[in-house]
């Protein structure tokens, strides 16, 4: 109940707290606020900092934004020249939101890079390892947006489990071509996996190994670890020797594990690394054991058996 002028006293209509009382309930809602820190912005108010970034950056664009995470890059007739989704950049600034600016600067750069639209450089193409369930779901999110996403990009089947899908290595962005990349190029589909597959070895650092007594961890820049099951040079036994057959995992899009089928404790310990590994992940692929037979991975299921 209330008087017209102030919070009331329970039990006493009308009466105000003591003013002691309204200044220590103050204090106390101030404290609060410092320990909690500032809000973190509203996805709408994220989109509009990536908005002011862009027009600072690029006046020359167009966008109109059809939803909180969401923008159109407009070209001069009015038609949508790209879409862009900033679901991802969202989700990275929420984990950090001290590094907004940060998440921001890149996110433009990177779209700015996209808006050339310049051809996709043959020698920059490679090729990038997905699980079905990443596809899927990346299919049904952009649909959901109305967009076409994985489902207009190049892609070839690897195994029951994996899916390579063909990319421009940018500086700041990796594209994902689509078919009408293949045919500016007039490369066919033949000569797309070796010719990515060359420039991989090419653009990749030095592969690192670090080891421990049963599992060893690949390393190699950290975007491209997965690609790395297509390279047969790794798995020939001389640059990462083991006993057995080799034994890969891929949890995450930057770790590349390695056992042997014949190793003692190392499937066990594969598996456990690869649970923990995605469940703490943004980057997560799939927990999924493939083995090495006949010149390419497939998955190794209860038993040992493909």
């Amino acid at each position: 109940m209330t008087n017209g002028e102030g919070t009331s006293v329970p039990g006493i209509p009308g009466a105000r707290p003591p003013a002691k009382a309204r200044r220590l309930a103050a204090l106390v809602l101030c404290l609060a606020a410092l320990a909690c820190g500032p809000r973190p912005l509203a996805p709408v108010e994220f989109r509009g900092e990536v908005e002011r970034a862009i027009a600072a950056a690029h006046p020359k664009l167009s966008l109109e934004a059809p939803s909180d995470l969401q923008l159109r890059v407009l070209d001069a007739a009015g038609k949508t020249k790209m879409t862009l989704f900033l679901d991802n950049a969202y989700e990275e600034y929420l984990r950090s939101p001290e590094g907004l600016q940060e998440v921001v600067t890149r996110y433009v750069a990177s779209l700015l890079e996209a808006s050339e639209l310049r051809a996709v450089e043959r020698a920059q193409i490679v090729p990038v390892i997905k699980d079905n369930a990443w596809i899927a779901e990346s299919i049904a999110a952009v649909k959901e947006r109305g967009g076409e996403g994985p489902a207009a990009y190049v892609t070839e089947s690897y195994n029951a489990q994996l899916t390579i899908l063909y990319a421009e290595d940018r500086p700041n962005q990796i594209r994902y071509l689509i078919p009408q990349n293949l045919e500016e190029l007039g490369l066919t589909a033949a000569e797309l996996r070796p010719l990515a597959v060359e420039n991989l070895r090419r653009l990749l650092p030095e592969i690192e190994l670090h080891r421990s007594s049963s599992v060893t961890r690949i390393t190699a820049g950290g975007s491209y670890e997965a690609s790395l099951l297509l390279l047969d040079e790794v798995w020939n036994g001389k640059i990462v020797p083991v006993e057995g057959e080799p034994v890969v995992a891929i949890p995450t899009r930057d770790l590349l594990l390695l056992t042997g089928t014949e190793t003692p404790g190392g499937l066990a310990q594969l598996r456990e690394i690869a649970s923990k590994s995605m469940a703490g992940s943004s980057y997560r692929l799939t927990d999924t054991l493939f083995v090495r037979r006949d010149g390419r991975f497939v998955e190794l299921i209860a038993g040992g058996e493909p």
